[in-house]
């Protein structure tokens, strides 16, 4: 079994071999090029910035499970069958995410970034975050607890919003509720995990206090965190911090 560059272990040597030499001919296949330009055009998706093995593998895996062969095939098969486009696109996004997921980086962004820009504000000056890509929240609760840390509770709760976009609806919807297992939160330290989750029926949950209860928005997710479908650009609204429920 060999990891993808997204970190989701996937693909066997002969796998990869077979989608190395479909690379070989898709790039050089104008349905290739014609189906992507469907996606791209016809559904708001542009996915020629994918590692192009990566992206083919998955294509092939849709292709094969409904026993199609050529490209320009299978886009009629998805213009025919709407159903056809969450599944492809479910197999093409496979979220990869933890609470604190590379642990250095982390470390940087509270010495080199966060504690010099809270340095700089006053104590009533807003702070905004975006985690573009959040996946099931992991990251944006990650930024949630690294800045309550540093500037305190209160004054997180009145001064952060975060935002969370994410074009994978079902993993927004993780997000937005904000519970995780006990394996999920294994990056978490037991005094952070204390501090900042409850237990519920087995499960962890994100502190109520501290995501709000500001209205749910389809394309918009806040904690003090906020989610997105399509992951536009945010306009940092003022006011609390506040991260939807359902």
């Amino acid at each position: 079994m060999i990891a993808s560059d997204d970190g989701a272990p996937e693909a066997t040597g002969d796998e990869l071999a077979e989608a190395s030499e479909a690379l070989a001919t898709s790039t050089a296949d104008p349905a290739w090029v014609g189906l992507l330009q469907y996606l791209h055009v016809a559904r708001g998706f542009d996915f020629q910035g994918y590692k192009p093995t990566t992206l083919v593998r998955r294509v092939r895996k849709r292709m094969n499970m409904r026993g199609i062969e050529s490209y320009d095939a299978y886009q009629e098969y998805i213009e025919l069958h709407q159903d056809e486009f969450g599944e492809l696109f479910n197999t093409i996004l496979i979220n990869v995410t933890n609470f604190f997921r590379d642990p250095e980086s982390w470390e940087a962004l509270r010495t080199m970034v966060i504690a010099p820009l809270l340095a700089a504000k006053s104590n009533s000056e807003p702070i905004r975050a975006w985690s573009a890509g959040c996946a099931s929240g992991e990251e944006a609760y990650s930024i949630a607890m690294v800045l309550a840390e540093e500037m305190g509770v209160e004054q997180f709760r009145g001064r952060v919003k975060i935002y969370g976009t994410d074009v994978d609806e079902d993993a927004l919807n993780v997000a937005r509720h904000a519970t995780y297992t006990d394996k999920q939160l294994e990056n978490v330290s037991s005094e952070l995990r204390e501090k900042y989750f409850q237990q519920v029926d087995g499960l962890y949950a994100f502190r109520n206090d501290l995501r709000g209860s500001s209205p749910a928005s389809t394309s918009l997710w806040s904690i003090p965190v906020t989610c997105s479908w399509a992951a536009p650009r945010p306009s940092w609204p003022r006011g609390r911090c506040s991260c939807p429920s359902t």
